[in-house]
């Protein structure tokens, strides 16, 4: 049996052992011949590797001359190059329950005594390290998570301020009409940016309810050509809904396919062209089928495949203002999957860019 990690599929992962009994350690290579192990026969020894090699693992022998266990543990919390790394203490002689206690509030992972059979070790080994993966794996999807909002946050935030500033100047009387309206549309976005994120951790935790009732698709493009004319028509963009027949209605939250609708137009006049945009609806087959088309530059493959990831920054930009769509797609997906539907994306570089997705219809 090998010790294997979610994030260590390609490389060994890196354990350092400290003890001074050369059988001992001699027993670890011989157990853990799956992992890069490298010996230390002190304590002081130990710490010097850690601090300079930052193992993905420490095995740690108590009963060591000059500086037992518990100190070099002390010492590894204590510094922050070390501080983090998970520690398996091992012992033959400090089995009590006390000792046991200390070894664990001293922030050891794992306590094992001696003798100890290896396919245990083994075991013990893969649990701290899969464990320590999925805490860091945890902590990079944090700060991805607060660097997509800071950057998704900061356009609208930036024409909030400009339209203010430009307010509280010399702004000519017609312009302040069209000031108000900017400034407005950055403080929607913004409070659309929140509200996706609240319906979309409800969504993962399956707390939302959709309010499904027959939603007019021809009056919700009209709202949506509404709210998004003033950006379009300062990007030389038309909104033009084609939906048939007139009278079609999609059965759904239309709060929630609202707000869809609202992701995939205000990312068509952020990364397209000046141009047309089409809203698209039709019945096909037993779904309503919905397209959102621009005729942009398109996207490279590896965007496209994975435009619906949460944390995934787009990276063309026209201008240093613009970024990423990772939390309005992945929001649309979790909608539309909620709907009982499927979202997908057809583009190309120079060919633009098609957003489509099925609803189904009351009946089917």
């Amino acid at each position: 049996m090998t010790v294997e990690t979610p994030i260590m599929r390609d490389q060994r992962p890196r354990v350092l052992a400290i003890d001074d009994n050369e059988d001992n350690l001699a027993l670890l290579e011989g157990v853990l011949d799956s992992c890069d192990l490298t010996l230390a026969g002190s304590g002081p020894a130990g710490l010097e590797i850690a601090r300079s090699s930052h193992p993905d693992l420490i095995l740690l022998d108590i009963q060591m001359p000059g500086m037992d266990g518990f100190s070099v543990l002390q010492a590894l919390r204590a510094d922050d190059r070390t501080a983090r790394i998970p520690v398996v203490l091992l012992t033959a002689a400090y089995r009590d329950a006390e000792s046991i206690a200390r070894g664990l509030e001293l922030g050891a992972a794992e306590y094992l005594t001696k003798p100890i059979q290896a396919e245990e070790l083994r075991v013990r080994v893969g649990a701290v390290l899969r464990s320590t993966a999925s805490e860091r794996e945890l902590a990079r999807l944090r700060r991805d998570f607060s660097s997509m909002l800071l950057h998704d946050l900061r356009t609208p935030l930036e024409s909030v301020r400009l339209a203010v500033s430009l307010l509280g100047g010399q702004a000519p009387e017609d312009r302040r009409k069209e000031l108000v309206a900017m400034a407005n549309g950055g403080l929607i976005e913004v409070v659309d940016l929140v509200e996706g994120l609240i319906e979309g951790y409800r969504l993962d935790e399956g707390e939302l309810v959709l309010d499904r009732r027959d939603v007019n698709i021809s009056q919700l493009a009209a709202a949506i050509v509404s709210r998004f004319a003033l950006i379009a028509k300062q990007r030389q963009m038309r909104i033009l809904p084609e939906i048939a027949p007139p009278d079609l209605r999609a059965y759904a939250d239309e709060r929630i396919l609202r707000r869809v609708l609202n992701n995939l137009v205000g990312n068509a006049l952020k990364y397209a062209e000046p141009g047309d945009i089409r809203v698209r609806a039709v019945i096909e087959g037993r779904r309503l089928k919905v397209e959102v088309i621009d005729s942009g530059p398109g996207m490279e493959p590896e965007v496209r495949d994975r435009a619906f990831d949460r944390f995934f920054h787009q990276g063309r930009r026209r201008d240093k203002h613009q970024g990423g769509f990772g939390l309005g797609l992945a929001f649309c997906k979790q909608a539309v999957e909620a709907h009982g539907g499927e979202i997908g994306i057809d583009s190309a570089q120079g060919r633009g860019t098609r957003v489509w997705l099925f609803l189904p219809c009351r009946n089917s």
